[in-house]
């Protein structure tokens, strides 16, 4: 009975601020209803500020060497220099291709890639043609949002300007004494975390603000803190789901508080062009790279281990299409003596998109994959929509929404998530 009523305030509600007769028709004001009537008070606020801490420390502490030669960050004027030790990951808004570490790639996959020096981090530049890119140029990468979304447990694609509709709220009164860790400073065109507050012992007033921003944590004085909020107009907020169902994933490559060394070995004879344990569309090929010029051969398995295909390396790569919806494994072979083995996953990204009674009609499904949002974007990624599916969507495979924008046509891209990340169909250009 209390389900139903939540139900049936969130439809009152959803007709009356929407003038939408078709309730089952989503749109983006849904979630900001269902936040409304959401129960918070199980929520684990202490553990949800360790647990956004710790991922914090991940995202900013993990090392990494460039192996395969420079990497572009923003363009040829700077760089990623090969052989350097750099900590933190790439800052890249690589929304064009939604290949965001900690979302739609694991840390495992990043440094497979970043051990591969012929894998797309060192020959894809997002600025260059084909890709349309203006603020990303190398292939894996992080945002302001897409780290503050995965300290926070925020699992979804939500840039800044979504925050005020995701569940956080303003912190009153707007000063340096009402702040707390884990709160965020925000605007529409960037966020950044409070992650250690230092008080005076006697007065508990503020004397310092340590900040988690993009891939860095920084300690700033009181002064410099408040400068730095002024200068960019923030507005203090705070996530009222913190804790509710925040999780934190050790990492070998980062160690937090006393977690205890693991050995990590990467393949050093093979790996997939996207890095280890990562997704590949039904449509694209997926490209071995071998170092190891004594293998000739590299050997593809189904899941349950039956072999499906085999290809001769030529130049050290092997290229491979075709491949049905599925995990697989691949080894590079000479004979009988065989390399370690790396995994990947082709996934089936369906989608189809067209114009109906002056609405967006976007079709969905997947074999081996689970849909999440679609997004609506311009050319190089820039956003005009974005939608969490909803039930309803899921169970019928379809969504309809207003255009985003009066002036633009639009690409239309789904969220899929597979076994090993996240993968978005290839874009599909609406005309309005």
């Amino acid at each position: 009975m209390k389900f139903f009523y939540r139900y049936l305030v969130n439809l009152i509600l959803l007709g009356l601020l929407t003038g939408c007769k078709n309730p089952i028709e989503f749109n983006y004001l849904e979630n900001q209803l269902m936040d409304i009537v959401v129960d918070t008070s199980y929520f684990d606020y202490g553990k949800g500020v360790a647990n956004a801490l710790k991922k914090a420390q991940q995202i900013s502490r993990i090392k990494w060497i460039p192996k395969g030669g420079n990497i572009p960050k923003f363009g040829d004027d700077e760089w990623f220099y090969e052989g350097h030790v750099y900590s933190g990951l790439p800052y890249s808004s690589v929304k064009e291709i939604n290949t965001y570490v900690c979302r739609n790639v694991s840390f495992y996959t990043f440094m497979s890639a970043v051990n591969n020096p012929k894998s797309r981090l060192y020959t894809v530049n997002l600025t260059k043609p084909p890709y349309h890119s203006t603020s990303s140029a190398t292939y894996y990468g992080i945002s302001c949002s897409q780290a503050v979304n995965y300290a926070l447990g925020i699992d979804g694609p939500y840039a800044c300007k979504h925050y005020p509709d995701i569940g956080f709220y303003n912190v009153e009164p707007q000063n340096i004494e009402s702040i707390k860790i884990c709160d965020v400073l925000w605007n529409t065109g960037h966020t950044m975390m409070v992650y250690d507050i230092d008080r005076d012992s006697q007065a508990g007033t503020v004397k310092a603000v340590t900040i988690f921003e993009v891939n860095t944590i920084k300690k700033y004085s009181k002064s410099e803190f408040l400068a730095k909020w002024a200068e960019g107009k923030y507005t203090l907020m705070r996530y009222k789901y913190l804790g509710g169902n925040l999780n934190y994933e050790p990492t070998p490559f980062v160690l937090v508080s006393d977690e205890t060394a693991q050995e990590v070995v990467l393949n050093s004879d093979l790996c997939p062009d996207k890095g280890d344990r990562t997704c590949y569309r039904t449509d694209e090929t997926v490209i071995f790279n071998v170092f190891n010029s004594s293998y000739t051969e590299v050997v593809v398995e189904s899941e349950s281990g039956k072999e499906i295909k085999r290809a001769i390396t030529r130049d050290r790569n092997c290229r491979l299409g075709g491949l049905d919806p599925g995990v697989y494994s691949a080894m590079a072979i000479n004979g009988q003596t065989s390399s370690e083995k790396v995994y990947f996953e082709v996934v089936d990204t369906s989608v189809s998109a067209f114009v109906k009674s002056g609405k967006i009609c976007v079709n969905f499904s997947s074999q081996n994959a689970s849909p999440m949002f679609l997004y609506m974007s311009k050319v190089d990624g820039t956003s005009l929509g974005l939608i969490k599916l909803s039930d309803s969507n899921l169970g019928s495979g379809s969504v309809q929404t207003n255009w985003p924008s009066k002036d633009d046509d639009c690409y239309v891209k789904v969220d899929f998530r597979g076994k090993y990340g996240i993968i978005t169909n290839t874009p599909i250009l609406v005309k309005k």
